[in-house]
């Protein structure tokens, strides 16, 4: 799912809570009248919630590796149980299981092709409920779980959108700091670059005005100390260009 952790969580943990609800309601009227259900359709009814909640598991854990092929034939796969517990005994909560179905369809599909495949699971629901029960009864559950379902449809498919806009958001705010050091980096050059011409303008100056008092002691000194002022004279162009080089 690209549903940000604490969203996943929270939205699993709803549709466990979906999940649960025919178990519960069969389990309880099992316990109140025992003579309820026939033991085979019993049977068969549990055996297709097991395959269902095992699929559930399996896409849940395992979505994010799936490729897109793989998760819509999940979820295909995932209706067939259903509509055999439908089919089986028919305690009206069933469709709560189409709904665990239309909350993971966001992560995989547009808004449209959601709202259709709804329309698609819910009416094989209601084609299998009218098939034991009156029209009524097949359009009242038709149109209770679908407008669940929609509702479902339409949550998730918000959740993915504000995730994207998260994961979006971090990564324009990644690329904003990382430009940010870009540019205190390229200031400290800049900085370092002005210092260093200031530097040489600066020893440039002091070199020049101290050929030129050497040039006019040469001129006013004799004997010794003219060897002395040559000597110095000879070193300040070789300091000079050392100091260009630095810089």
């Amino acid at each position: 799912m690209i549903f940000s952790p604490s969203s996943q969580r929270i939205f699993r943990v709803a549709l466990l809570g979906a999940m649960a609800t025919p178990l519960v309601l069969v389990l309880v009227t099992l316990a109140r009248n025992p003579a309820s259900f026939a033991k085979t359709r019993l049977l068969l009814w549990l055996c297709g919630y097991a395959a269902f909640s095992l699929l559930f598991w399996l896409t849940s854990r395992h979505g994010e590796r799936l490729s897109r092929p793989w998760l819509t034939t999940s979820l295909i796969v995932q209706i067939v149980p259903v509509l055999l517990m439908i089919n089986g005994i028919c305690s009206g909560s069933e469709g709560a299981l189409l709904v665990v179905v239309a909350g993971q369809l966001a992560p995989i599909f547009s808004l449209p092709v959601s709202l259709s495949w709804v329309a698609g699971q819910t009416l094989l629901m209601g084609m299998v409920v009218r098939s034991h029960f009156s029209f009524e009864i097949a359009l009242t559950l038709f149109a209770s779980w679908l407008g669940v379902q929609v509702f479902t449809v339409l949550m998730s498919q918000a959740v993915a959108r504000e995730a994207i806009a998260r994961n979006e958001l971090a990564k324009l705010n990644t690329e904003l700091r990382a430009t940010q050091q870009l540019l205190v980096d390229s200031s400290k050059v800049a900085e370092r670059m002005r210092i260093a011409r200031e530097l040489h303008d600066l020893l440039g100056h002091h070199l020049t005005a101290l050929s030129l008092n050497l040039e006019v002691a040469s001129h006013l000194t004799q004997d010794r100390a003219q060897e002395h002022i040559h000597r110095q004279r000879s070193q300040s162009p070789s300091f000079s260009c050392r100091t260009s080089v630095r810089s």
